[in-house]
């Protein structure tokens, strides 16, 4: 998948899962029908980008409704994913790369 426009105003590719692909495919297919303006994936009720507060408070809410106990941001996800692909054999060149670093 294409990112433009990501973290430091930089293009870059992320791997994504088949699974997480066909719920994009899903999600833009009914976002797309609403007409909406501007290149922003993910949008709000109020139909405009989410800003970095709503999405901090929105993994917040997630996460405590999953059970988690842990504090969660979107950073820790970032951060964890990171560990997971080291731990799983990922060379810390290419978590660079698909960091944006």
């Amino acid at each position: 998948m294409l990112i433009k426009h990501g973290k430091g105003d930089k293009d870059r590719i992320v791997i994504i899962s088949d699974e997480c692909a066909t719920a994009l495919t899903t999600y833009l297919k009914s976002r797309n029908r609403i007409n909406v303006e501007g290149d922003s994936l993910f949008i709000s009720r109020k139909m405009s980008r989410y800003d970095p507060t709503s999405i901090q408070r929105l993994v917040k809410k997630l996460s405590a409704e999953a059970g988690i106990m842990k504090t969660v941001t979107p950073h820790i996800l970032r951060h964890t994913f990171a560990t997971s692909i080291m731990r799983n054999g990922a060379n810390l060149k290419f978590i660079q790369e698909i960091l944006g670093h």
